[in-house]
């Protein structure tokens, strides 16, 4: 059995709609305009966010990782309307220091920092509904139990 993630949405799909879910509704209790998050130059997870920005009207910026370039994926994301900053690769590195995020946040005040690849806590709160999901769709196909899950 397959469960299709890459179906849900043709532009916000996978598990980076779900690792979405719960930051987006951080970012609405914390009164936040949009969101601010990292990547590199074929990040889904920037995809996926700069199309949700886009498909339900709030402002993303995106972090890059590396130098400018136009892959595919960075031309989505301009014309999905990311506002993008090259970090180069060692500003890239230093995404984990206890001060990266405070130039960040003064630039943009308004905007929620969501970590790379939507991580964290709050990514992983959202992809716990797959497991539950799986289940439903598994007892559709006849299977009462399953031995592991990949």
């Amino acid at each position: 059995a397959v469960l299709r993630l890459d179906r849900i949405d043709p532009l916000i799909s996978g598990n980076k709609w779900f690792k979405l879910t719960q930051h987006l509704a951080q970012a609405q209790q914390a009164g936040a305009s949009g969101i601010v998050s990292l990547g590199g130059a074929y990040s889904n997870h920037l995809h996926a966010l700069a199309a949700a920005g886009k498909r339900f009207g709030f402002p993303t910026v995106g972090l890059l990782r590396g130098h400018p370039q136009d892959t595919p994926t960075v031309l989505d994301l301009k014309g999905f309307g990311m506002q993008l900053h090259w970090l180069g690769y060692a500003g890239y590195r230093a995404r984990h220091a206890e001060d990266f995020w405070l130039p960040w946040r003064a630039q943009y005040p308004d905007l929620y920092p969501v970590p790379e690849g939507g991580g964290g806590m709050a990514g992983a709160l959202g992809c716990g509904v797959l497991v539950e999901q799986a289940r439903r769709q598994l007892s559709t196909v006849g299977w009462a139990d399953y031995d592991a899950w990949w």
